[in-house]
């Protein structure tokens, strides 16, 4: 019996602890969106507010992303690249890469993912010529991937070497910077994007996500990016 109460103890503390875990997640949540589209505990919301607390939370996500546009200066941080039989990354200042020059930056959520390595990146590769000849002086693929995974999964796609730069963004820094984080475990996630920038400076603003909570990949894609030079 004492081993029976003992068990249903910690199960009581169990289900109290984890309850209040949910409350606070729910507040976060809550504290996101407008008032009349907040769920409370214990009341569980119709299909109709569901829907519609959705499409607030993806308008917000939307309207961080569209914090990020023409004129906005790129930020001043360290980008790696990984480098053959494991050698160690080579470090690039992103303010340093940029400056006095066109780059064009496109962001995929994840290398050696279906989308990123059938469409995404392909289409850089086989763009890359149009983009020098249209003034592009520099092009940089980045993803939260550690910098051996990006060199690995660039010599794979086979990018040529002085081509695409494969860079990482392993500490998550330039996608928090941009507001296009996806935080998650295990790993943070970029969002997909492309941008054009000159000296340092956003010319060009393509992400993936719309602000209805669409996500039309290709607007991210080399063509897209040639479109908008």
């Amino acid at each position: 019996s004492c081993l029976l109460r003992a068990v249903g103890a910690a199960l009581k503390f169990s289900c109290e602890h984890a309850n209040r875990i949910f409350a606070d997640r729910l507040r976060h949540a809550n504290a996101r969106l407008p008032s009349d589209d907040r769920c409370t505990l214990g009341k569980r919301p119709t299909r109709e507010r569901a829907s519609v607390s959705r499409r607030a939370a993806t308008f917000t996500r939307a309207s961080e992303l569209s914090m990020v546009g023409v004129g906005t200066k790129l930020p001043d941080l360290l980008l790696f690249e990984g480098q053959p039989e494991f050698a160690k990354a080579t470090e690039y200042s992103l303010a340093e890469l940029t400056k006095g020059k066109t780059v064009v930056i496109f962001a995929v959520p994840g290398a050696f993912t279906p989308g990123c390595s059938k469409s995404h990146l392909p289409s850089f590769i086989a763009g890359f010529d149009a983009l020098t000849a249209a003034g592009v002086e520099l092009v940089i693929c980045t993803a939260t991937n550690d910098p051996y995974v990006m060199e690995a999964w660039g010599r794979e796609a086979g990018v040529k070497p002085g081509t695409i730069l494969m860079l990482s963004d392993k500490s998550a820094a330039l996608c928090r910077a941009l507001g296009v984080a996806s935080e998650a475990d295990p790993m943070v996630r970029s969002d997909r994007y492309a941008l054009i920038a000159k000296d340092g400076v956003v010319t060009a603003w393509l992400p993936a996500a719309m602000p209805d909570g669409e996500k039309k990949s290709e607007n991210t894609y080399c063509p897209a990016v040639l479109a908008a030079l």
